[in-house]
């Protein structure tokens, strides 16, 4: 397969001389991935170039699928295992807080590990962090076309389309029982929704195959297979800076050509990017180490400057189940206001989601049946016939110019990033209330309907396997990095023309033919997943270089 895959570097380089590309794109995840694909439909020519190669052989119809059952060590699809596996190493300077994160190199990027899960920032951090014209658009009609290509068109507003187990009358049920036990901090405007999925769960017909969890690998190697003649992918290559002129009288350079560097053999090679646009999408660390060497911090000073990853917190509970069939999973989520400040609560049973079936992120409480706390050592816990509820609380950051990309001459990436811990013990305290509500309600509603939990919660004291332990679940910080969602490093100008390092289109300030299409446009860390957004914004790119009579979708 990797014969079959490859390109001649050389003669692609050729290629660049006599100007055969309309676009040059650095990175395939979900910024570069969409983009060309987008872009190559339109018939113009794209040469991808990707750092790393195809991971192994996967989107044939007959290879073995994840079947979205929580598994008992491990999220059933492996992403937590595959990510720490090809991750790449960063190294942090002295005085840096732990990072557990790492860029992707493969052909799809973050996009072929982590994504699934897709909401949408709300209003409130859009109106005070992004351009109006771009919050706006997100918020009129960006947000469902994004939501509309991840899902392949097949999800509404309660989804998927089609039949489903767990039917519409227990998601209503749930919605508002939910909705009743967070009243007191739902925030203005906001309500408990379906936590929303990149992904085609049901087949629109017998001989078609639902798409399953979306990854741009699957739009890029249809085209690799088909010899599509407007796409190049030239894998196993790393960019390593690019070349551009002096200002003309406007004040705009341009791209001349890119450094770029083939693995294995090493070889480096100068593409001369000829009239072509070129586009990073080598993600929030990558991209500005290519910026860095070629020297943008001497024009924008903003340049790999800003990193930051919002404050997740977790808490974990397995309840015993009574008999064999575990309850259906379910996933709900709101924005609640915890504190002064907005954030994202999940609440998940059973769902095939990372804190649900991790290995390594310990569960917070055993529950027996009957409401005793159990000891994590009792007997009950080695039949692993339990229940699992994750309540996942996400925060919001600013960034914070003292955390930064280095352009240090390295084999791996060097960054400095701090995380302030703004969450007090007051606000621990109020986290942990409300996940003591969800487990109570879930238990007593769901899982084992008309529990009475009585005056002092599940069980007296005295009657629990470990009489030392509190009723009140503990919140656990995740690592910075944990599910790249790292952001801010070639930020997008905020409201008011708050200094950036790209416009509101993504282009780079200063240059008339290059771009960032990556989370590091993103001028802040928002109160959710990422995915939802950077895919809003590289469709309303691809509708920017395209013109505004071609429909992206």
């Amino acid at each position: 397969m990797e014969k079959f895959l490859a390109y001649d570097a050389d003669y692609v380089r050729k290629l660049c001389q006599i100007g055969v590309y309309d676009y040059v794109i650095v990175g395939s995840g979900f910024g570069g991935g969409i983009l060309a694909d987008q872009l190559v439909k339109q018939k113009k020519k794209v040469l991808l170039i990707e750092r790393g190669g195809a991971t192994f052989t996967t989107h044939l119809c007959n290879t073995a699928r994840p079947d979205f059952a929580r598994g008992t060590n491990n999220s059933v699809e492996g992403n937590e295992t595959v990510y720490n596996t090809i991750k790449e190493r960063v190294q942090t300077a002295e005085g840096s807080d732990p990072y557990v994160g790492g860029p992707v190199y493969c052909l799809g990027g973050r996009s072929s590990v982590w994504g699934l899960w897709i909401p949408r920032v709300n209003k409130a951090s859009l109106d005070q962090y992004f351009p109006a014209d771009v919050s706006h658009e997100l918020q009129t009609y960006a947000y469902s076309r994004a939501f509309d290509l991840l899902t392949n068109y097949s999800q509404s507003e309660v989804y998927p389309i089609g039949d489903i187990h767990l039917n519409i009358k227990d998601l209503d049920e749930a919605k508002k029982n939910l909705t009743a036990l967070l009243q007191p901090i739902i925030a203005p405007d906001e309500e408990v929704e379906i936590g929303p999925i990149a992904t085609e769960l049901n087949s629109p017909a017998v001989y078609r195959f639902p798409m399953g969890g979306y990854s741009t690998v699957t739009p890029l190697l249809n085209r690799i297979y088909a010899r599509d003649q407007y796409l190049t992918v030239l894998m196993d290559t790393e960019v390593i800076q690019f070349d551009y002129d002096q200002p003309d009288a406007e004040g705009e350079r341009q791209v001349k050509g890119l450094t770029v560097r083939t693995k294995g053999s090493g070889q480096v090679h100068w593409l001369n990017t000829a009239k072509a646009t070129v586009i990073l999408s080598a993600g929030t660390i990558g991209t500005p180490t290519i910026a860095l060497n070629s020297g943008l911090q001497f024009i924008n000073p903003l340049v790999g400057k800003g990193l930051m990853d919002h404050e997740i917190y977790y808490v974990r509970i397995d309840i015993e189940r009574t008999d064999d069939d575990p309850t259906e999973p379910l996933n709900l989520q709101c924005v609640v206001k915890l504190g002064t400040e907005l954030a994202l609560l999940t609440v998940t049973i059973n769902a095939n989601f990372f804190l649900a079936g991790s290995s390594t992120i310990q569960t917070s409480q055993y529950w027996s049946a009957d409401g005793h706390l159990l000891n994590p050592d009792h007997k009950a816990l080695a039949e692993k016939k339990f229940d699992t509820i994750a309540i996942l609380v996400q925060f919001g950051a600013e960034l914070d110019d003292n955390n930064e990309v280095l352009g240090l001459p390295t084999p791996d990436p060097v960054i400095r990033v701090r995380r302030p811990i703004s969450h007090n013990g007051l606000l621990q305290k109020e986290m942990q209330a409300v996940a003591t509500d969800i487990r109570n309600g879930i238990v007593k509603d769901i899982i084992h309907p008309g529990f009475d939990f009585g005056e002092k919660g599940a069980g007296a004291p005295a009657a629990r396997w470990h009489p030392f332990a509190e009723d009140v679940p503990s919140f656990t910080l995740l690592g910075f990095g944990v599910f790249s969602h790292e952001t801010g490093t070639m930020r997008m100008k905020g409201p008011d023309n708050k200094p950036g390092v790209v416009d509101t289109n993504l282009k780079v300030d200063g240059f008339k033919d290059l771009y960032v299409c990556d989370l590091s446009v993103l001028p802040y860390s928002p109160p959710a997943n990422p995915t939802l957004t950077l895919t809003a914004l590289t469709l309303r790119l691809a509708e920017n270089l395209l013109g505004e009579n071609v429909e992206v979708r």
